[in-house]
């Protein structure tokens, strides 16, 4: 692995807020929701130049608590 540093940038995209154990439960799982809606909504319209990121962040404590994921491009 290569860690590297690069300049901010802004991104567009959707937002949910979740546990593992809600995503270890298919009635209670956020993520897949969250990418369906991302295809549906934003891939349209990005170019072959985009590009998608998944991003985990706003992290409660350790493994048991909650946290961001942001479905997004640039």
């Amino acid at each position: 692995m290569n860690i590297s540093e690069i300049n901010g940038f802004e991104v567009t995209g959707f937002v949910v807020r979740t546990t593992n154990a809600d995503e270890m439960n298919p009635m209670t799982a956020k993520i897949g929701n969250l990418w369906e809606k991302f295809y549906l909504n934003a891939a349209p319209k990005l170019t072959d130049k985009s590009k998608v990121y998944g991003l985990y962040t706003n992290y409660e404590s350790d493994f048991t608590g909650a946290f961001d994921v942001i479905a997004c491009s640039d």
